[in-house]
């Protein structure tokens, strides 16, 4: 199938990051943010969100930057989505400092979606809510993506299940698909994920790489070798946001796709917060690629 534009939800967000060597306050973030910034280096991506009457003009500079179509970011009074998260050594663990929805908290949209069947649309981390309130607005032809985390799964877990049903693609975490799953292993999770009703699941492996799952096929992929990790927050929204700005952009190569998963992925730990992203470019993705084990 062909694919002509991406549309992404999800929260765009003033983060407060500490990791071991360094912190900083006020990054721009949010799962929006990061896979608009490298699906936009692939494909025409819009972008569906709110901001609050605080969000800087950097934010604004970098969806412009980037040609990400902003027609449907609600701008509210109030203050932005934030976020504050602390690291530990190995990155593989981080302490939620504090959230604060700001207008994110009130946001339920309506969007008239263009009948267009060669459509994707990826519902970032957002609550299944409203991640159900964009899917009852889509046209059905649409390609539905959607990622979550453990939050969902702990204190809403039926209705994700609900909103699942309707994905044709899942991304997920190890921890999140042992969980929402209650399997043993990965290829159980995966089987469970898959019967549900998606026809692919892709499980984020962190450090290890990633995992595809569909009915006929299964792909495994590694991270890129020598990366230094910055800043772990929004890997895997890039990582989401390669995948399928490449399915736009080169058909249902899903080999292709995982590797520019994977390179926006190891683009974004090396970045302190998304504002560092603003002059990233495909060349820099392509670049990355290489370096894939």
């Amino acid at each position: 199938m062909v694919f002509d534009e991406l549309y992404i939800v999800g929260s765009i967000a003033l983060d407060d990051i500490a990791t071991p060597s360094m912190s900083a306050s006020r990054l721009l973030g949010g799962s929006a943010t990061y896979s608009s910034v490298f699906a936009s280096q692939l494909a025409p991506t819009s972008i569906i969100g709110i901001v609050g009457n605080d969000f800087p003009n950097a934010g604004y500079e970098l969806f412009k930057n980037h040609n990400i179509n902003t027609d449907f970011l609600e701008l509210a009074n109030g203050k932005t989505f934030s976020w504050g998260g602390k690291y530990h050594n190995d990155f593989n663990f981080r302490d939620t400092l504090f959230t604060d929805l700001g207008v994110f908290e009130s946001y339920s949209p309506t969007i008239s979606f263009p009948n267009r069947p060669q459509t994707i649309i990826l519902l970032a981390n957002i609550s299944p809510d409203l991640q159900m309130t964009i899917v009852d607005q889509c046209p059905s032809e649409y390609l539905i993506a959607e990622d979550t985390m453990n939050l969902w799964i702990d204190i809403a877990k039926e209705k994700l299940l609900q909103v699942i049903k309707k994905a044709d693609v899942l991304f997920i975490n190890k921890e999140e698909a042992l969980s929402l799953s209650e399997a043993s292993n990965l290829q159980e999770a995966a089987r469970f994920l898959l019967s549900i009703g998606p026809s692919s699941i892709i499980i984020k492996l962190g450090s290890d790489g990633a995992l595809y799952t569909s009915i006929d096929k299964t792909i495994s992929i590694n991270v890129c070798s020598n990366i230094s990790v910055l800043d772990p927050t929004g890997a895997g929204d890039a990582f989401a946001g390669g995948f399928l700005g490449s399915l736009v952009k080169n058909g249902m190569d899903i080999d292709l796709a995982l590797k520019y998963g994977t390179a926006s992925a190891a683009i974004a730990i090396t970045s302190f917060g998304a504002d560092q992203l603003i002059h990233l470019s495909l060349d820099t993705i392509n670049s990355y690629i290489p370096k894939i084990k």
